[in-house]
């Protein structure tokens, strides 16, 4: 049995989030289904196809905005000072215009290499997404290789939202936290002629505040790694949050609420 269970926001057992990439006009329609159904994403950009800076940020407002490059380089396949500037000037030029520091990022065509991941460390992202699939709905244990749960062409993306909704938390083999992460390209759908999928997508995973927890990427993450950083005594009776976000979590199947920067003594809650 686990004494310890990290619970997202309001003791919530599972988070969805959409991850999109290179900022096309098709984004405007996509957002508008998302929003309607209370669902948030992290949207990858190349700056250096931005025509409109202001009409970009008043589109993504409620959003994270991640780094795609600048030039939408395959990573690994460029030079290294080709690779470096991609990153660096697409990171800049994001968060000059939407005034908030950006770390987060999506490989463009999927290309990366290890010298790439850690050149990302260094440059203190904190996470990347890959484009592999990974047909569940763990946390990540390496952030700079994030595999999402499926794109949203996977003849199983249904089946994974099935599963995803019917996980009871409470039973013995799900104890862990869900987290269940969609990929692709907006203009997919304009291509495909196929918006009535993302509209069934959202109108099945949306509109349940109560069990899933609506967050981007690196809110998740963010929330992943507060919990990780809780401080507790040698019996476990005792646990200390240094940082700034409020924790939840299950802690001998009674629910425990952790406030940023409070110590708080299990036995009494």
């Amino acid at each position: 049995m686990l004494n310890k269970i990290m619970r997202f926001p309001g003791f919530r057992s599972k988070a969805f989030t959409m991850s999109y990439d290179d900022g096309a006009v098709f984004d405007e329609r996509m957002l508008d289904v998302m929003n309607k159904h209370g669902i948030k994403g992290s949207f990858n950009i190349c700056s250096g196809s931005i025509s409109d800076p202001e009409q970009i940020v008043k589109r993504y407002a409620g959003h994270e905005v991640a780094v795609h490059g600048r030039e939408h380089l395959a990573l690994a396949r460029a030079v290294g000072a080709d690779a470096v500037a991609d990153i660096l000037d697409d990171r800049r030029a994001l968060e000059k215009m939407f005034g908030r520091v950006i770390r987060g990022m999506a490989y463009a065509d999927g290309s990366f290499s290890d010298d790439i991941v850690a050149l990302l460390k260094m440059l203190g992202f904190a996470y990347a997404r890959t484009t592999q699939d990974t047909g569940r709905f763990d946390i990540p244990s390496d952030w700079l290789r994030l595999g999402a749960t499926c794109h949203h062409t996977s003849p199983r993306l249904f089946e994974y939202t099935e599963n995803f909704l019917s996980a009871d938390p409470n039973a013995v083999y799900a104890r862990y936290p869900l987290f269940f992460n969609v990929w692709g390209h907006s203009f997919e759908f304009d291509r495909m002629g196929n918006w009535e999928l993302l509209d069934r997508l959202c109108d099945e995973i949306g509109g349940r505040e109560d069990e899933i927890w609506y967050a981007t990427t690196i809110e998740i993450y963010d929330y992943t790694k507060a919990y990780g950083s809780l401080i507790w005594s040698a019996d476990s009776s005792i646990v200390y949050n240094p940082t700034l976000i409020d924790i939840y979590m299950e802690y001998r199947r009674k629910n425990v609420f952790i406030p940023s920067g409070k110590i708080i003594n299990i036995s009494e809650v």
